[in-house]
């Protein structure tokens, strides 16, 4: 019986399985498609990359407006000429002196005469007159001319060849000349066969006044004019006129420190 039994409900379960998969009638079972199959011969060149849009170029930046510039102030004084450096004629004299004083620092004689014999063979002789004035005697003018303007010293120390060596001033007067004029004037000699003298520099004379504490320059018709050499011309030549020349004679200098004539307090010693 029990075998009876379990026969009929295999068939039972049978048939309600294929029940289930059997289609409905007028309909037809979809196949599934396979997995496409692997190409058996892979092509080795990799595929070519598109083409890219070309990137535009970044502009530049806009510069920065740049700012006003700043007005300089006006000083109430005007500035300090440069001072001319005096020089030495060749063959003028057989001894050439060039002296020292300190201008932005003490004199360092050591130093200085060490740099002297180390660079120019010339050197004869240094002497130190006193704390704040040394001498320097060598024995040519172009060594001496090259002393005067070498930046080791000048820029430090005050350099200078002594006036009255190498050059001497005059005072020319005439209502119609100005600053201007002298550039093109020579000095002369009375006798014809001496050689004309090179005017150097040329400044006005004046008076000043002092008005409600307040000082200022009156110039006159008088120039100092600065001959070369030692030997004050008797007229200028201007514009073929002549000028009679005198001799300048400068205030002479004095010392509120210790009261003596020749220099002032700056450098007295």
């Amino acid at each position: 019986k029990k075998k009876k039994n379990s026969t009929e409900r295999d068939f039972y379960l049978k048939e309600k399985s294929s029940a289930k998969k059997a289609p409905p009638e007028g309909k037809k079972l979809k196949k599934r498609k396979a997995p496409p199959k692997p190409d058996p011969k892979p092509n080795p060149s990799p595929p070519k990359p598109s083409p890219k849009e070309p990137v535009p170029p970044i502009p530049p930046r806009p510069k920065p407006p740049s700012p006003a510039p700043i007005p300089l102030k006006k000083s109430p004084t005007p500035p300090k000429p440069i001072p001319r450096p005096r020089q030495y004629q060749a063959g003028s004299q057989t001894e050439w002196v060039v002296f020292f004083r300190p201008k932005q620092k003490p004199l360092n004689f050591v130093q200085i005469t060490k740099d002297l014999n180390k660079n120019y063979s010339g050197v004869v002789q240094c002497t130190k007159l006193n704390k704040s004035k040394l001498r320097v005697i060598v024995n040519s003018a172009e060594q001496a001319n090259q002393i005067v303007t070498d930046l080791r010293f000048c820029l430090e120390y005050r350099v200078w060849i002594p006036a009255h060596k190498v050059e001497i001033d005059g005072v020319v007067t005439d209502e119609g000349l100005s600053v201007g004029d002298f550039s093109k004037a020579v000095g002369r000699f009375k006798n014809p066969k001496l050689p004309p003298v090179e005017v150097l520099e040329c400044r006005q004379l004046g008076k000043v006044t002092t008005e409600d504490d307040k000082k200022t320059f009156v110039p006159s018709s008088s120039f100092r004019v600065t001959f070369a050499g030692s030997a004050l011309p008797d007229y200028i030549e201007l514009y073929k006129l002549r000028l009679p020349v005198r001799l300048y004679v400068p205030r002479v200098m004095s010392c509120e420190n210790c009261q003596q004539l020749g220099h002032t307090k700056t450098y007295c010693s």
